[in-house]
C-alpha cells in the first residue's frame, strides 16, 4: 500500500524517485518544488485532524454502526514533520 501511495505521489508530480541498481537495491524519493509547496496545508491538516480526532472517531463509529455495511475509505498515513 506504501509502493503505491508514492506511485502516486510520483505521478501526481509531489516527489521524484531514484532508484539506484545495487545489491540490495535501494529507493529515494525526494519532494518536488509542487510537493514542498504543499507542505503547510498537510502540516495543517494533521494539526486540525488531531485536534479533533476524537470527535473523528465518534463519528466513525456512530457511521459504521447506523451502516455497517458501508465500507470506509481510509487515506494511507504518511509522517509529516
Amino acid at each position: 500500500m506504501l509502493s503505491q501511495t508514492l506511485r502516486n505521489l510520483e505521478y501526481d508530480g509531489l516527489l521524484t524517485r531514484q532508484l539506484y541498481d545495487e545489491r540490495p537495491l535501494r529507493v529515494e524519493y525526494q519532494l518536488t518544488n509542487r510537493g514542498s509547496e504543499s507542505l503547510p496545508i498537510v502540516r495543517s491538516l494533521k494539526r486540525c485532524s488531531g485536534r479533533h480526532l476524537h470527535d473523528i472517531q465518534a463519528s466513525e463509529e456512530r457511521f459504521e454502526k447506523h451502516a455497517p455495511e458501508a465500507q470506509p475509505c481510509h487515506v494511507v498515513g504518511v509522517q509529516v514533520r
